[in-house]
């Protein structure tokens, strides 16, 4: 391979767009029934994963159990969540952890995807409102699937930076920067090294 072609390969990888699934990965129990870890990781492969690629083949989609790099496991994910440019969150499950981490997205940047089994128990109220995209685990449930997600794709990339989620719309205007001649506080640290809030007008 030429270095050309290295540098080509390099910044390909560097626009390819990134896809994090959050989703149990161990043993899981919901309405009375249970669902094994191999029963899991067939679900994402055959089907989630599966019917992202359909709706984006470029598209380099990754779970947590799927980060080959060494060292903290959980500041990896918490990359992932922030960095990705869509993370999609399987809540068919009761899951802590995926709660935790969808919260973590949510407050981080937009394009979130929500989903979870046709049969599957209501969502907590605070993600209750906000759509979701049902799925089957069956081949016409894989095309369904990828069909809602081409959609929601397409919907971000016509619109982006678009906010998805009430929490984003609530604190954005906390980080705009002012307007001429508006005041605004900033923490500075004085001189006897103790932080104090001043008021500074934008010019």
């Amino acid at each position: 391979m030429t270095e050309e072609n290295t540098s080509e390969d390099a910044q390909q990888e560097i626009r390819a767009k990134t896809c994090f699934v959050i989703m149990p990965i161990g043993e899981q129990s919901f309405n009375g029934k249970k669902a094994t870890e191999q029963e899991l990781r067939q679900l994402y492969d055959d089907l989630i994963r599966e019917a992202i690629l359909k709706a984006r083949p470029h598209l380099k989609v990754l779970r947590a159990d799927e980060i080959a790099t060494p060292g903290d496991i959980t500041a990896d994910i918490f990359e992932r969540i922030a960095d990705s440019d869509y993370v999609i969150a399987d809540l068919t499950y009761p899951n802590p952890n995926v709660f935790y981490e969808l919260g973590l997205r949510h407050a981080t940047r937009p394009g979130t995807i929500l989903i979870r089994r046709r049969d599957a128990s209501d969502p907590p109220f605070d993600v209750s409102v906000l759509r979701h995209i049902q799925y089957e685990n069956t081949p016409t449930g894989l095309k369904m699937l990828a069909d809602s997600l081409r959609k929601v794709f397409d919907s971000y990339e016509a619109s982006p930076g678009r906010l998805d989620n009430q929490f984003l719309k609530t604190i954005e205007p906390r980080f705009l920067l002012p307007a001429s001649g508006q005041t605004y506080q900033v923490l500075q640290i004085g001189e006897d090294g103790q932080p104090r809030w001043d008021w500074v007008r934008a010019h």
